[in-house]
């Protein structure tokens, strides 16, 4: 049976008013008790199948990259599509561009052919800026008329996205300093590797990272738990307006031994 409009339901409901000549309920009782049921009834909207794009990707993708990367190229993007039946024409992909804006890389992709290989605009993108791949459709009339999209980021990390490594001829928490590539890693869970810089002589090793994450539980060197051999100098530094804590190393260590090894350190 098909479901009654609103409209519809009080119509039948003033039918069964007038036709009501039983005696057993007053005509006004239903008609106030009905009517309420149905002012305060919301009818239950089935929603209409509706096209999607999901898995949208290209081969090599990365989320995040280091200040001054430049994405250039030729490069395979790949997708599915739910209901492609219900996909108005063909879909555009398109790049957001830093300064820019969005640029139409090609607007005739094919919606079931699954992969489509196109040249990017290329972009160096800045501590902070990001570059945005949109692959967009429009959705049939029976399905709406409305637009659909799927989006890939790639963010150049900024500064305060980093654990900082370095040495220095005191134990003063002031370096390393930020934006030294080589003295930098990428934050990577509660395990990661640093590597110690090569330095000459004896110096003491700082270990920096943001406040707000865990304190350290290990600093493994040489396999080796030397956590105890570090003082944690709580908000040290600020690197781009976060303070950081720095680990510094109880005694200065020798160059020649040290530099190049690896440091996992365990949050």
């Amino acid at each position: 049976m098909a479901r009654l409009s609103k409209v519809a339901l009080k119509a039948a409901l003033d039918a069964l008013i007038v036709n009501n000549t039983s005696g057993d309920i007053e005509a006004d009782e239903v008609n106030t008790l009905l009517t309420d049921f149905i002012d305060s009834f919301e009818e239950e909207a089935t929603p209409a199948s509706v096209p999607s794009i999901r898995n949208f990707r290209y081969d090599g993708e990365v989320k995040s990259v280091n200040p001054g990367t430049t994405i250039t190229g030729s490069q395979t993007f790949r997708w599915d599509v739910s209901e492609p039946s219900l996909i108005q024409g063909n879909l555009t992909l398109s790049q957001n561009v830093p300064v820019t804006g969005n640029v139409v890389l090609d607007s005739a992709v094919n919606p079931t052919a699954g992969s489509f290989v196109d040249t990017i605009t290329e972009v160096t993108l800045t501590a902070g800026q990001q570059t945005d791949f949109v692959l967009s459709g429009t959705a049939t009339p029976g399905a709406g008329g409305g637009a659909f999209s799927s989006t890939i980021t790639t963010l150049a990390r900024t500064l305060d996205d980093y654990v900082y490594v370095g040495d220095a001829a005191t134990n003063v928490p002031a370096l390393p300093l930020p934006g030294q590539t080589n003295f930098s890693f990428p934050f990577a869970g509660s395990r990661q590797n640093l590597v110690i810089p090569t330095f000459a002589g004896n110096r003491f090793l700082m270990i920096s990272q943001k406040a707000s994450e865990p304190n350290l539980r290990a600093i493994e060197i040489g396999g080796l738990n030397q956590l105890t051999a570090f003082n944690r100098v709580d908000d040290a530094v600020k690197i781009n307006n976060e303070d950081y804590d720095v680990y510094v190393s109880n005694s200065q260590l020798i160059g020649s031994t040290v530099s190049g090894q690896v440091v996992e350190i365990v949050r």
